[in-house]
């Protein structure tokens, strides 16, 4: 048995040998993976970023995080929308920076410093059901003088109208 390598050490040299592979594995580069089209699946991709994304309909052109979506709903600070469709609540202040128009406008409560512009006269008209009593101009003036002035401007106007 002179020849022969003793057991201990044949397990030795096959340690060695198992621990030269485990080296070599652990610093060599890992192997390219190569996916064919339609390959790669959302069920593959969990956490991490997908950049320059795109698909029919959504176009990711962001350098920095623009929407969150959770639980909660869809999170963002800016909207650039042309036209919201249906019917659209909002919950909270909103805050308007230019200009409202409205076909129709229904309020519980208005606060306002208002001044209105007419492009044609303002009529108070009465049927066979409704007077114009109630319906004109109320005004507090200083003086009975601003007031007498008030109710004849008034009264001519009315009868210009006749």
């Amino acid at each position: 048995m002179s020849n022969d390598i003793k057991p201990i050490e044949k397990i030795r040299d096959d340690l060695n040998n198992l621990a030269t592979v485990i080296e070599n594995l652990a610093y060599a580069e890992p192997p390219k993976l190569e996916l064919r089209n339609r390959e790669l699946s959302g069920d593959h991709i969990h956490g991490g970023k997908i950049t320059k994304f795109s698909s029919t309909g959504i176009k990711d052109e962001s350098s920095r995080l623009v929407v969150r979506v959770n639980d909660d709903g869809i999170l963002t600070d800016f909207i650039d929308v042309d036209t919201l469709v249906g019917d659209t609540k909002v919950e909270g202040n909103l805050h308007v920076g230019g200009e409202i128009t409205a076909t129709k406008l229904h309020v519980q409560e208005l606060s306002a410093d208002i001044r209105q512009e007419r492009t044609t006269p303002l009529e108070f008209v009465a049927d066979e059901v409704n007077s114009i009593y109630g319906k004109g101009y109320s005004g507090r003036a200083k003086s009975i003088q601003d007031n007498l002035c008030i109710v004849l401007i008034l009264i001519v106007s009315l009868l210009q109208k006749l």
